[in-house]
């Protein structure tokens, strides 16, 4: 499931940047674990293994359900900033993609992209 997502991004000769908020749910889980990639690090190395693409990943990790602190939010967008000025296609990422991204976006004074909310 995870390389037919990664194979339908954007994404052009500058590469793709995949800013990720995946850390914890409130009861200290590590949200990797739910997937087959199982750790942060685990998750760059699957993506380095399993993508064509040139991807680069960006941990900002967050606890689920609970807001994301302004300080994070202006780093994170800081990230942003810097990988559009290398030409890079960017994407947010959370667990459910709806609440944290929603709450970076927000801060910042993104955009959301809704069409596959």
């Amino acid at each position: 499931m995870v390389l037919r997502w990664i194979a339908g991004l954007p994404g052009g000769d500058s590469g793709l940047s995949l800013i990720s908020l995946l850390g914890q749910k409130p009861d200290g889980t590590d949200e990797h674990s739910f997937y087959s990639f199982k750790t942060a690090a685990g998750f760059h190395g699957w993506l380095k293994q399993h993508s064509p693409k040139v991807v680069f990943l960006f941990e900002h990790p967050t606890t689920d359900f609970r807001p994301v602190c302004t300080e994070q939010c202006s780093a994170i967008g800081k990230q942003i900033d810097h990988e559009l000025s290398l030409g890079r296609t960017v994407v947010m990422v959370d667990s459910g993609g709806v609440q944290r991204s929603s709450q970076v976006c927000r801060n910042i004074g993104l955009l959301e992209d809704t069409r596959s909310s």
